[in-house]
């Protein structure tokens, strides 16, 4: 879908093309999400939201979305990628767009926590710990180069396995502050019935 985008000039980004390229081809998925849902489970709604805040127009807002929309696809299927997201609980709290949106957004999560090929882990909202300045993903498998992306000043993608293996590292010494699946699971449905409280 990303190559049909770009050929059309859509919303994909040249710079993340080599991303996009191998997360579509990974076994494995590391996400590290401080301040937003990661993008492989946002619902609709609120990617479009986000791209809004992002300045994007109405149209630019909806090609971004439905790109995004098509990257989930890896998820489903006989071989899905196996994926472990870790999520800042501030990302639980922090709206966009409605209650509705994000009452939809963590039922998402929740739902997506209970698939054999997802493992969901919430780390509390208590202390500053490194990596928490910057969003970051990394893809994996035997048939492709280990893979980064993330964003500081500009967004940036990295598949030098000196690079990589710092960023896996640091996913590692993240995931370690983390709660256990189920632990996080329950920290979400305290989430939910906030967000459902507020409709």
């Amino acid at each position: 879908m990303w190559k049909l985008a770009r050929k059309s000039k859509g919303p994909i980004p040249e710079f993340i093309e080599k991303y996009f390229g191998a997360e579509e081809k990974a076994e494995f998925l590391w996400l590290w999400a401080p301040v937003l849902a990661h993008g492989q489970f946002q619902v609709e709604e609120y990617a479009m939201e986000t791209f809004r805040l992002f300045g994007k127009s109405e149209d630019e807002a909806a090609e971004a979305t439905a790109a995004r929309m098509g990257r989930q696809a890896i998820q489903d299927g006989p071989n899905p990628v196996h994926v472990t997201a870790v999520i800042h609980e501030s990302v639980l709290h922090r709206r966009v767009g409605t209650p509705a949106v994000m009452v939809e957004q963590l039922m998402r999560l929740l739902e997506a926590s209970e698939r054999p090929s997802v493992i969901i882990q919430v780390i509390r909202d208590d202390a500053y710990f490194p990596g928490l300045e910057s969003w970051f993903e990394i893809a994996m498998g035997d048939w492709i180069i280990n893979t980064m992306v993330t964003v500081a000043v500009e967004d940036y993608v990295d598949d030098r396995r000196d690079i990589v293996h710092k960023a896996i590292a640091l996913f590692q010494q993240i995931r370690a502050r983390a709660l256990p699946a189920e632990e996080s699971r329950a920290t979400l449905r305290e989430a939910l019935q906030k967000w459902e409280s507020q409709q």
